[in-house]
């Protein structure tokens, strides 16, 4: 029998993170999930580390020879799930506590597409908690038009994101800096989304993360940004007054 939830980990190299959210997987309350890793790693480490988890909850390892890279790998994770609902979990970040996927399955109850939940920001180089959670407003005015998240995107990274595997939607591959919130645009525009207000995830900034690479990189931005306009155009920028922020 199919899992509620599977939880999909693109994996790239960085067993020590990965280890962390697999102890948060570990102690979760609620139990109907399998996890998902496809591997894009340069040796065998994150492989031998999921043996270590095996009696632990149902996991499916993949070892992906060559390497499809990022976002390719968030989609073949989310192929080769087989729940209803897909959370994708960057391997560098983790569930904040025993609670949080209790919180996202319980949040499934509603008519919705997307679950996007409110999370903390770890910074290990100065050694920071944020927390980042919606205005209510904020949450209405990304409701009536996701493209505003094209100003900000204030909705967070893909690890705070629980989504309808039936909704059959995967990462554009052509894009790397704005692949996330184009991806919010479809999946939104499909049925909504349900917010939470608790922070269920702990996001991590480190100097490992593939967007330090994009950042103020003008050979991805520039393209990224033209390619957003040539499969949007006028939705983007059609009114705006609705993007200022109170």
């Amino acid at each position: 029998m199919a899992p509620l939830i599977s939880i999909c980990i693109p994996a790239y190299n960085r067993a020590d993170y990965l280890e962390k959210l697999l102890d948060s997987i570990k102690i979760q309350d609620y139990k109907n999930f399998n996890v998902i890793i496809t591997d894009d790693s340069t040796d065998d480490t994150v492989m031998h580390l999921v043996k270590k988890y095996e009696t632990s909850f149902e996991i499916k390892y993949y070892k992906n020879s060559p390497a499809f890279g990022m976002p390719q790998n968030w989609n073949y994770c989310i192929e080769t799930a087989n729940g209803a609902w897909i959370k994708i979990m960057h391997d560098d970040d983790c569930f904040a506590t025993a609670g949080s996927l209790a919180g996202f399955a319980a949040a499934t109850a509603t008519d919705t597409s997307v679950i996007f939940s409110a999370y903390h920001i770890r910074d290990e180089k100065i050694k920071t908690v944020k927390s980042m959670r919606l205005k209510p407003q904020e949450a209405d005015r990304i409701r009536q038009n996701p493209f505003m998240l094209f100003y900000s995107n204030i909705a967070g990274p893909p690890s705070v994101t629980m989504v309808r595997k039936d909704l059959n939607e995967y990462y554009d591959t052509r894009l790397r800096w704005v692949v996330d919130f184009e991806y919010y645009f479809r999946i939104i525009s499909k049925g909504g989304f349900t917010y939470i207000p608790e922070a269920l995830i702990d996001i991590t900034q480190n100097d490992s993360q593939i967007t330090n690479s994009c950042f103020r990189n003008k050979e991805v931005e520039i393209p990224d940004t033209l390619l957003l306009y040539e499969k949007y155009g006028k939705k983007l920028t059609g009114n705006i007054a609705q993007f200022r922020y109170p």
